[in-house]
């Protein structure tokens, strides 16, 4: 898999977890397409994206799993998916 592949991957992660949404691909439906959000869950979600790059790149090739971010947590949320 290729880096922009496991960034999409883990912003999908980061996305569904976050704003508890299925896929970021458009649906063409407004109830879809479209969520009311708290300022704070997207603070959180960015605060995780932001992590996920940085801890990559200092990690990078020292075994760190970006596309399931096994054991990585930022502001008490765990990024392993359930």
């Amino acid at each position: 898999m290729n880096d922009r592949a496991a960034m999409l991957k883990a912003i999908e992660l980061i996305a569904s977890q976050h704003f508890h949404t299925s896929t970021l691909e458009t649906r063409h439906s407004d109830q879809d397409d479209f969520h009311t959000l708290p300022v704070w869950s997207i603070r959180d979600a960015l605060i995780a994206a932001y992590r996920a790059g940085y801890d990559q790149g200092e990690k990078k090739g020292q075994g760190f799993d970006f596309i399931t971010m096994e054991g990585y947590s930022v502001c008490g949320y765990s990024l392993t998916k359930a």
